[in-house]
């Protein structure tokens, strides 16, 4: 069985591999100590719980993390809004979610969505709908519509901007057709 210090120096090397491949949330980084200890456990006395030692040497690295800056929820939401409005626009309700589902505090999440503009939204909704209608081979106006509105809605934006986006949207397509 591995003493308290070996163990606090085996989970901290496997947190800096994680942080070296990408960043984490205080929550993740605690699920993945927490499944390392797992199967350290389970080579060593088959239990699914960690122990005191373990609970502690996932602590002090957890500590040691945040100390150093290396685990930083608000600068990890921050970038995650940003990186997730680049590869596939989408509204403020769900990327809110799945930062919810990493851990992330309401405060922190609100903050990092307070740079997300109502503008910006809809030109993120516009850009959404000119990539499905690349792709989107529906002639008849009214289903034509109705996909679209189910895919932005999929996205998460609110209805307000959908309705805004996709009368745009048709517009112009109206526009183009008759030029």
């Amino acid at each position: 069985m591995k003493t308290k210090k070996e163990l606090t120096n085996a989970l901290m090397l496997y947190a800096v591999n994680l942080l070296a491949r990408r960043r984490y949330s205080v929550h993740k980084m605690q699920q993945k100590l927490f499944e390392k200890c797992k199967k350290i456990n389970r080579t060593e006395n088959l239990t699914e719980e960690m122990t005191g030692d373990q609970q502690e040497a996932s602590q002090e690295v957890i500590s040691f993390l945040l100390s150093k800056k290396y685990l930083n929820d608000t600068e990890y939401a921050e970038l995650y809004v940003i990186s997730e409005l680049r590869r596939k626009p989408s509204g403020k309700f769900v990327i809110k979610n799945k930062l919810k589902q990493r851990g992330i505090s309401n405060n922190i999440i609100s903050a990092a969505l307070s740079k997300y503009t109502e503008h910006g939204e809809y030109e993120l909704a516009i850009e959404a709908l000119k990539k499905k209608l690349v792709i989107l081979r529906e002639s008849d106006p009214r289903k034509k519509q109705e996909k679209l509105t189910r895919f932005l809605v999929s996205r998460g934006f609110p209805f307000t901007i959908i309705q805004s986006a996709i009368k745009e949207i048709l517009k112009e397509e109206i526009t183009e057709q008759s030029d």
